[in-house]
């Protein structure tokens, strides 16, 4: 799950694809997400990211 900028916005992406390329210290909270929106989940209220980067600054 990643907070988006809007207060309350919460978009999720897969983390397998992520952790194959980003580096485990980036997985933690406050650091920095890239990612191309792909869809909206109704039920849950989550924008679904797809492309995927953690840039490494906070």
């Amino acid at each position: 799950m990643i907070n988006l900028l809007e207060p309350h916005a919460v978009g999720i992406t897969g983390t397998s694809d992520l952790k194959s390329v980003t580096p485990a210290e980036w997985m933690y909270p406050r650091y920095r997400v890239i990612a191309e929106v792909c869809g909206y989940d109704e039920v849950n209220h989550w924008i679904l990211l797809t492309r995927t980067e953690v840039t490494g600054s906070q």
